[in-house]
């Protein structure tokens, strides 16, 4: 936990961000990435169940293309390139 180490697999991440219990990554292809506590549904997964390697984030249309990624304490966002928002997590934190 304490020392560094290379996030295997995962040499064409453009940007992180994280939350209190969770982190998300996005892509060269833009795709996005969570690990960490599922709680909340905050990883965007179809499991509740917690994650220690990163798994894709499925979005109900093809091609969707993030631009950027936002994690909170028990929500995600996600922005595409074409200025949509995407939220899940926290009912009360995404609307």
């Amino acid at each position: 936990y304490w020392t560094p180490g290379h996030v295997q697999n995962f040499d064409d991440i453009i940007s992180v961000s994280t939350g209190e219990y969770h982190l998300g990554f996005v892509t060269k292809d833009h795709a996005v990435y969570t690990v960490g506590l599922s709680q909340d549904g905050r990883l965007g997964q179809s499991t509740s169940a917690d994650t220690e390697l990163p798994r894709r984030v499925s979005f109900d249309a093809p091609n969707i293309h993030i631009k950027a990624l936002s994690l909170g304490s028990r929500h995600s966002l996600a922005l595409t390139a074409d200025g949509a928002v995407y939220a899940w997590g926290h009912s009360s934190a995404v609307g």
